[in-house]
């Protein structure tokens, strides 16, 4: 059976999600500090929600 687990799935989500906001921010960090800030939250956000999923 090749299902994917939740818990697998998040385990390659994250990681994968940090490499992008970090050359997001590397891109972004010296045009504009504010958008740097949200691209910030925006991934912490998406980062408490697939904890939260893969706790339940």
């Amino acid at each position: 059976m090749l299902t994917k687990s939740p818990v697998t799935y998040n385990a390659g989500f994250l990681p994968l999600s940090l490499l992008f906001a970090i050359h997001g921010i590397e891109l972004v960090h010296e045009k504009n500090t504010r958008v740097c800030h949200l691209l910030w939250l925006e991934v912490w956000l998406v980062t408490q929600i697939f904890t939260c999923s893969s706790t339940i």
